[in-house]
């Protein structure tokens, strides 16, 4: 297998070179106090055209490096010949440590809100769904609108009906639930 060399603080460190169907990428590990052993996937022409640098975490979860002494965030640095001004860099599995091309793209910001996955400490389990009355309740807010879809039996039944209305509504940028099944 082969590798390649990163900097990580004041480390050199050799990391392999992995392949999918997508191409050859790495594991870039990020240093810094908040970066907890973690890394981020760059595609491998990606990292021979970055400075050679230490890649930080942020508190936000974000990638970031020091670009001519400016902080700059990787998936902004990869997407650079692609970005638009007034649009934003969009993580499509919503993994912000996942910067390799196949999953980052331009959006507005309101494509960018559609894609966020439901608040970390949120009591329900799936986005837009709310227990009310011993029943689930299905919401989707969406372009300052707010759908009211229904109440459903079970948790998975009213995460099913956001997830069809979410589809209508927000098309490729709505992030879905993953319902598990009983």
């Amino acid at each position: 297998m082969n590798k390649v060399k990163v900097k990580c603080g004041a480390k050199q460190l050799y990391t392999d070179i992995l392949e999918d169907e997508n191409g050859k990428y790495i594991k870039y590990p990020l240093s810094g106090k908040l970066s907890n052993n973690s890394f981020t996937l760059v595609d491998l022409e990606d990292h021979s055209d970055l400075p050679f640098c230490s890649i930080t975490l942020t508190e936000e979860g974000y990638a970031r490096f020091k670009n001519n002494g400016k902080q700059t965030r990787l998936q902004r640095y990869i997407m650079r010949n692609h970005a638009i001004d007034g649009k934003e860099i969009d993580n499509i599995d919503g993994d912000r440590l996942n910067n390799r091309k196949i999953n980052l793209r331009c959006v507005t910001t309101q494509q960018n809100q559609m894609n966020k996955s439901k608040m970390k400490d949120a009591s329900n389990k799936y986005k837009g769904v709310y227990y009310v009355d011993s029943k689930y309740r299905a919401v989707l807010v969406s372009k300052g609108k707010k759908y009211s879809i229904g109440y459903y039996k079970t948790e998975e039944s009213a995460a099913r009906a956001y997830n069809e209305k979410c589809l209508e509504i927000c098309g490729e940028y709505g992030r879905l639930n993953i319902i598990e099944e009983k």
